[in-house]
C-alpha cells in the first residue's frame, strides 16, 4: 500500500463534479423545480391568511402563482421551520421571475438591435471591409463630405461587438464574416450599396473583394476601392483592376503626395526653391514620396535626390524600372540611416552640387527612434532641420515633447492621408 499519494479521482468524485457542472449551467431550471416541489409540500404544512389549509393540488397551483406575484395570501400559521422556508420561497420565486423578465427584455432588445436586421433596411450605403486604420481614415473623410451616410463594416474578427462607434455618435453595424465571401457581402447589403472600400492588411484580398463586389452589386454608379500598398502588385494588376472597374488606392502615395505639397508650399517659393533632397528610408512611403516629388518638380527643375537605405542601390534600380523618371538625378547611398558617416557622404554630395540652399532631409524609415536620433544628429552636426515622418497614429507624450523642443519638422502619415484625398476615393 502506498502512502503519501492522492488518487487522481474516484468515480464518486467525478460524478459529483459532473453534477456541479450541470447545476452551474442549468441553475435556473433546477431552482424552479426545487421551488415547485418544496412549495407544493410547504403549502400543505402551513395556513395562509384566511385560516384555510390547502390540499396537494391547490398547493401546487398556489406555488405556481408565486412566480407571478399573485399568491392568495401569506404564511401565518404552522411549524416555525416551514414558515421560514415558505417566506424564503416567496422571495426566491419573485427574484427568479425578475431575472427571467430582465433576460427576456435583453433578448428582445438584441433581436431588434441585430446588425443584419439594421443592414436590411439600408440603401445607398458604404461598406468598409476590414478595419485597417488607413481604410477608416479614408472612409471618415468620405463621410465628412457626405454627412449622414450609412456605413456597414465587414470583419472576420468574431470578438467584435455587433456595433462599433465609427465617428462621434455614429453606431456602425458589424457583419462578422470573410470579406472575400459573397455571402458576407450580401449580408452587408452589397446589392443596395453605393461604395465598397476593401481596406484590410492583405492587398490581394482587397483586390479580390472589390472584383467580387462589382459582380454582386446592382447599383449603376457602384464603385469599389481597393487599398493596395505594394507597388509591384499595384503595377502588375492595374490593367485587370481597370477592366473590372476597380479603383486602386495606395495610402502611402496619398500621404507622400500631400507631404510634397506641404514642403513645396513651405520651401518651394523661398530661398531659391527646392534643389537637393535626401530621402532616408526607401520603403513604401519613401518610394511614393520620391515619385510624387519628381512629378511635382517636372522636367525643367534641377532637383537632385539622394536615397539613403541599407539596400539603396538595389531599391533605386527597381524604382527606375517601375517608374519613368527619365534622366533625373536620383542617386543611392547604401548604409544605415543612423550612421553619421552615411549622412556625411550625403551632406557632402549636397554641398558639392549646385544647391545654394539647405538640403531637405526626409527621415521615413520604419524605426521612429532611429529617425529621431538621426534628426537630432543632423541638427547638431550640420545645422540641418530634418523632417521626420512617423506611422504613429497617437504619438506618445515623450515623442511630442522631443519634437516640440527642437527644430525638427514632424508629420504623421495618418494626418497626411486625412489632409487631402484623390477624387477617385469619393
Amino acid at each position: 500500500m502506498m502512502h503519501g499519494s492522492k488518487p487522481n479521482g474516484s468515480p464518486t468524485a467525478h460524478l459529483l463534479q459532473s453534477l456541479l457542472k450541470l447545476l452551474a449551467k442549468r441553475w435556473k431550471g433546477v431552482t424552479v423545480s426545487v421551488i415547485l416541489v418544496v412549495g407544493t409540500i410547504g403549502f400543505t404544512q402551513i395556513e395562509l391568511t384566511g385560516g384555510e389549509r390547502l390540499n396537494l393540488i391547490e398547493s401546487f397551483y398556489e406555488t405556481l402563482r408565486l412566480f407571478i406575484l399573485s399568491a392568495s395570501g401569506t404564511p401565518v400559521d404552522g411549524s416555525k421551520i416551514w414558515l421560514y422556508i415558505m417566506w424564503f420561497l416567496y422571495l426566491l420565486a419573485a427574484a427568479l421571475s425578475a431575472t427571467f423578465l430582465v433576460e427576456s427584455l435583453r433578448t428582445i432588445k438584441q433581436a431588434l438591435d441585430n446588425p443584419d436586421r439594421i443592414v436590411r433596411k439600408m440603401k445607398d450605403h458604404l461598406i468598409l471591409c476590414g478595419r485597417g486604420k488607413h481604410g477608416r481614415l479614408i472612409v471618415s473623410q468620405v463621410l465628412a463630405r457626405n454627412p449622414g451616410q450609412d456605413v456597414v463594416i465587414v470583419e472576420v474578427d468574431t470578438s467584435l461587438p455587433p456595433f462599433l462607434e465609427f465617428a462621434t455618435g455614429m453606431r456602425v453595424p458589424v457583419i462578422v464574416g470573410d470579406m472575400t465571401d459573397a455571402m458576407s457581402l450580401r449580408r452587408a447589403g452589397i446589392e443596395r450599396a453605393r461604395r465598397l472600400y476593401a481596406a484590410s492588411g492583405n492587398d490581394v484580398a482587397n483586390l479580390n473583394t472589390c472584383i467580387l463586389a462589382k459582380e454582386c452589386a446592382a447599383a449603376a454608379d457602384f464603385k469599389s476601392v481597393a487599398l493596395i500598398s505594394d507597388v509591384d502588385l499595384s503595377r502588375g494588376v492595374s490593367d485587370l483592376a481597370r477592366s473590372e472597374g476597380v479603383v486602386l488606392v495606395n495610402p502611402y502615395e496619398i500621404a507622400g503626395t500631400n507631404l510634397v505639397e506641404e514642403l513645396w508650399s513651405m520651401m518651394g517659393s523661398s530661398n531659391g526653391g527646392i534643389s537637393f533632397v535626401v530621402v532616408a528610408g526607401f520603403g513604401r512611403f519613401g518610394q511614393m514620396f520620391t515619385k510624387a516629388l519628381l512629378r511635382k518638380a517636372g522636367d525643367d527643375c534641377k532637383l537632385s535626390v539622394a536615397v539613403v537605405d541599407r539596400m539603396a542601390t538595389k531599391k533605386v534600380e527597381v524604382f527606375r524600372r517601375s517608374f519613368d523618371i527619365g534622366d533625373r538625378s536620383l542617386s543611392a547611398i547604401d548604409g544605415d540611416v543612423d550612421d553619421p558617416r552615411v549622412f556625411e557622404t550625403a551632406m557632402t554630395r549636397g554641398v558639392s552640387g549646385t544647391s545654394a540652399t539647405e538640403p531637405i532631409v526626409i527621415l521615413c524609415t520604419d524605426n521612429d527612434t532611429a529617425n529621431l536620433n538621426t534628426a537630432l544628429l543632423l541638427q547638431e552636426c550640420w545645422k540641418v532641420t530634418a523632417t521626420v515622418v512617423t506611422r504613429l497614429f497617437n504619438p506618445p507624450p515623450g515623442f511630442c515633447k522631443l519634437i516640440a523642443g527642437s527644430r525638427i519638422h514632424a508629420f504623421q502619415i495618418p494626418k497626411l492621408i486625412e489632409k487631402k484625398l484623390p477624387e477617385e476615393c469619393f
